[in-house]
């Protein structure tokens, strides 16, 4: 989700996106699922509901299935108003594969929000070494994606001239 790191991005646009990356044929099943994560969430009243009624109708048999973790991962960023707190505790209390769960929506939710999103006390209970480490990692990580997102940008542009020409 590398738009999520571009600056300016809205969640509606994140989630927009969620599925346009995906193959078109291949992709379908996929896209299907997070579109109905995404409804979901936004019928759901609140956690506790989407929660219930995520388990009920996307649960696999077997708990790391992408077809359960990546709608999930949507479905909790949607419902939590990509808040990346929010998001993050509500994909550790989701239960099933909520680690990765938690990766996807902390990481997305992250990119869009900011690292100032985040409670002060999160970051400053690891080791001092230890963080500068990670923000210098995360500081490449957001170039990569930042530069893999305008390249994309700009091959949709060539590609739209092209048909449009």
């Amino acid at each position: 989700m590398a738009i999520a790191v571009v600056p300016r991005t809205s969640l509606d646009e994140v989630l927009g996106a969620a599925g346009a990356t995906l193959h078109p044929r291949y992709g379908a099943v996929m896209r299907d699922l997070i579109a109905r994560a995404l409804t979901l969430a936004g019928r759901s009243r609140d956690y506790a509901t989407f929660r219930r009624g995520f388990h009920r109708t996307f649960r696999q048999p077997v708990a790391c299935d992408s077809r359960e973790t990546v709608p999930a991962a949507f479905g909790l960023l949607a419902l939590a108003g990509g808040e990346a707190q929010r998001c993050v505790e509500y994909a550790a209390n989701f239960g099933r594969d909520t680690d990765t769960i938690g990766a996807m929506v902390g990481s997305i939710s992250g990119a869009l929000a900011g690292a100032r999103s985040l409670p002060a006390r999160w970051p400053t209970s690891l080791d001092p070494e230890r963080l500068e480490s990670e923000q210098r990692m995360s500081a490449q990580l957001a170039s990569v994606a930042i530069a893999k997102a305008a390249a994309q940008r700009a091959l949709s542009t060539a590609a739209l001239a092209r048909l449009t020409s």
